[in-house]
């Protein structure tokens, strides 16, 4: 397990010794989980906002984090769960559109997911991470030209995005579009090298 970022250690020692003067205030728990969660302390996470839920459902933001902090430790089921109830309370947030469309895919509900990430491409075009969703929804389905599409599509929105750029060139392989997966192979050289190497190994493969 990696070491808390410094300032994270001691904004979650702040909020601790607050909730302990303050033991029900339900949005130091929250802000806690959520910190516990960029720490990468998930089961903590998971802990403290749960019992936040507990105590004052249903937040919508609150769902949303345990909702991810459980699709990061692969409890699918409860991620599924907290996500779509995040979702009744947020219908139009985008960011619990995008974790759900994610949860979904995990649990190989594909068409579910890509739903997901239409309607964020709906609500803003712009988004990059929903046409990034969509493109992986569509690499699950084999239909590599539409996945294509859309990771070309996160690229023009977020150029310097490298797993869009890498499974761009994976689509372009499998389209048999050697030439357009060498010129994305030449990108993701100056934008990340190790992701390059992987890409060059499936050319040559």
């Amino acid at each position: 397990m990696s070491e808390i970022p410094v300032e994270i250690g001691l904004d979650i020692a702040a909020l601790n010794q607050a909730l302990q003067r303050d033991p029900w205030n339900v949005e130091l728990m929250i802000e806690l989980g959520e910190l516990y969660a960029e720490a990468g302390r998930d089961d903590q996470a998971i802990e403290m906002l749960e019992r936040a839920h507990a105590l004052r459902p249903p937040n919508p933001r609150t769902l949303h984090l345990l909702g991810c902090a459980c699709l990061q430790t692969d409890r699918l089921t409860e991620a599924v769960a907290s996500l779509e109830e995040a979702l009744r309370g947020a219908p139009d947030n985008v960011r619990v559109l995008v974790d759900l469309g994610w949860a979904y895919r995990e649990v190989e509900r594909i068409f579910d997911a890509l739903e997901m990430f239409n309607h964020v491409i709906r609500l803003d075009p712009n988004f990059a991470a929903g046409h990034y969703g969509r493109g992986m929804c569509y690499i699950s389905l084999d239909d590599y030209a539409e996945a294509a599409a859309a990771l070309r599509e996160t690229v023009r929105l977020e150029p310097s995005y490298t797993p869009a750029i890498y499974n761009l060139g994976v689509c372009y392989l499998v389209l048999g579009d050697r030439a357009s997966a060498l010129r994305v192979y030449r990108e993701l050289r100056h934008v990340d090298p190790s992701h390059a190497k992987l890409l060059l190994v499936q050319m040559e493969g």
